[in-house]
């Protein structure tokens, strides 16, 4: 049986990063395993996640597995591809095992007979490590699960990654708030200035720690509030979304899924 080793880290020696382009979030990589996995599935190949390289390893449960030594030893030189369903098989067919990065279309959210299979890899996979659950479990006690509704609002990588603020439509969004707030509802977005902004108009509750960009973000502290709100969003009976992009964010995306959480494009 031949193996994809998916090794999941920030940069790759490939791939120049810069504040704007090469690097991939939580909704990307979730993707593109989620499509690889039904593929090992479908084409009888074994699939290896390596997370140990990636700063989400510090708050998710990860072990070493068979090849962990040669992922260690050549981490400096693991690419990065964008494959389809076909170059993954043809990459397969010339090596008895491949060692990469990945990015994976929508395609892989397409459905066949191998969802829930998929669902199950990624929930293994997305296992909080009992640290990051007592954080965790301090949040919960403040907020009641019961008929949660969460607007989120992803307001885009020009604040959350290179810092420079529109302000412009805020009135906008708040009257979209305004629109689908209910009795219990938290509000999450990427943008804080945003969340400042509502914080003085409205008494609507909000988790206020800094976060930050998983495939981009060098701050510990920010990824794991990330995670958070990525955790809490699971729990949700329902997510009203919206985003600059005019379509569901990756982060989003996942979520619903993975999890089966309802969303609402407003």
């Amino acid at each position: 049986m031949n193996t994809f080793v998916f090794v999941i880290k920030q940069k790759y020696h490939n791939r120049y990063q810069t504040n704007i382009d090469n690097f991939w979030g939580i909704g990307d990589i979730i993707r593109s395993i989620y499509g690889v996995y039904k593929l090992s599935l479908k084409y009888n190949f074994k699939l290896i996640v390596d997370i140990s390289h990636h700063p989400i390893s510090k708050f998710l449960i990860h072990n070493d597995h068979e090849y962990s030594s040669i992922v260690n030893e050549t981490i400096d030189t693991i690419k990065f591809y964008a494959l389809n369903e076909i170059d993954i098989i043809k990459e397969l067919k010339d090596k008895k095992i491949i060692y990469i990065g990945l990015h994976y279309g929508l395609e892989a959210y397409e459905s066949n007979e191998y969802e829930k299979e998929a669902q199950e890899f990624i929930k293994n996979i997305l296992q909080p490590t009992k640290e990051f659950m007592i954080e965790f479990d301090k949040i919960n006690n403040n907020i009641s699960f019961e008929n949660l509704n969460i607007i989120h609002f992803r307001l885009g990588d020009e604040e959350l990654v290179r810092n420079i603020v529109n302000t412009d439509n805020y009135d906008v969004y708040y009257s979209k708030i305004l629109h689908y707030k209910s009795d219990n509802t938290l509000l999450f977005s990427d943008s804080s200035k945003f969340k400042k902004y509502i914080k003085n108009k409205d008494d609507i509750k909000m988790l206020e720690n800094e976060i930050g960009h998983i495939g981009y973000e060098k701050s510990y502290d920010k990824i794991k509030n990330t995670l958070i709100e990525y955790f809490l969003l699971t729990k949700a009976s329902k997510i009203y979304t919206y985003t600059i992009y005019g379509w569901a964010s990756g982060f989003i995306k996942s979520i619903n899924k993975i999890y089966d959480v309802p969303i609402i494009l407003i």
